[in-house]
C-alpha cells in the first residue's frame, strides 16, 4: 500500500474512532468522519465499503493497539506469581482510565449485540495464555485458590478494572465512591486483590 493511501486509512480510523466513541455506531456520522479526516466520502468507502465495515475496522485498531501495550504482561515471569493479581489488575485500570475511548467503544459494541466484533478473535489470546500459566502455577504453589478457575479469575480482574473506570460518574453519585481518584482505586484494587489470594478470610 502506498504511504499517501496508508496515511489516509490512518486519518479516517483516527476521526472515526473519536466519532463512534462519543455517539456510537447508530449516532456517528460518515459526513463528520470524513470531513474531520480530510477526505471525501467515497474515498472513505472505498477503504471501508460501509459503515459497518469502518466500525468493525475501528473496533480491531483499538483493541489491536491495546494489545500492544498489554503485552507488556508478557514480561510477567515465575518471580512475580505473588503480586500477579495486582500487577494485572493495574495494568487493566490503567488502560481503561488513559484510553476512554476503549470502554466507551466495548459499551457501545455490546449494546450493539456485538455484531462487528468478529474481528477481534485471537487478538488477546498470546497474553491470557500466558497469565493462566503463570496462574496455575500460582496455584500449584499455593498462592492462588485450587477451586476457581483462570476463567473465574481474570473474569474478576477484566470486570472490576472496566467497571471502576466506566462506570465512576454514575458509582460517585449512587454510592458515593469517587473512582476519578487515584486512592480510592488504590483501596478498591488492594481489596479485590486480598479477595483472590488463598488465605483470604
Amino acid at each position: 500500500m502506498q504511504q499517501r493511501a496508508i496515511q489516509t486509512r490512518h486519518a479516517i480510523l483516527a476521526a472515526a474512532r473519536t466519532e463512534f466513541s462519543l455517539k456510537g455506531f447508530h449516532g456517528a456520522r460518515v459526513d463528520t468522519i470524513a470531513a474531520e479526516a480530510g477526505v471525501n466520502k467515497q474515498r472513505l468507502y472505498a477503504n471501508f465499503k460501509n459503515k459497518a465495515g469502518l466500525f468493525a475496522a475501528v473496533l480491531k485498531a483499538v483493541f489491536t493497539d491495546l494489545a500492544r501495550e498489554e503485552n507488556e504482561l508478557l514480561k510477567l515471569s515465575m518471580r512475580d506469581i505473588p503480586r500477579l493479581t495486582k500487577l494485572i489488575l493495574d495494568c487493566y485500570v490503567s488502560l481503561h482510565t488513559r484510553h476512554p475511548e476503549f470502554w466507551r467503544l466495548l459499551a457501545w459494541e455490546n449494546l450493539e449485540g456485538g455484531q462487528h466484533s468478529a474481528g477481534l478473535a485471537g487478538l488477546k489470546d498470546p497474553v491470557l495464555t500466558h497469565l493462566r500459566r503463570l496462574y496455575e502455577r500460582g496455584q500449584k504453589s499455593g498462592h492462588f485458590l485450587k477451586n476457581v478457575p483462570f476463567e473465574g479469575f481474570i473474569f474478576n480482574l477484566l470486570a472490576v478494572s472496566y467497571f471502576m473506570v466506566s462506570n465512576r460518574l454514575t458509582l460517585k453519585q449512587s454510592t458515593g465512591l469517587d473512582c476519578s481518584r487515584p486512592e480510592v482505586r488504590k483501596i478498591l484494587c488492594e481489596a479485590v486483590v486480598r479477595q483472590l489470594r488463598k488465605d483470604y478470610k
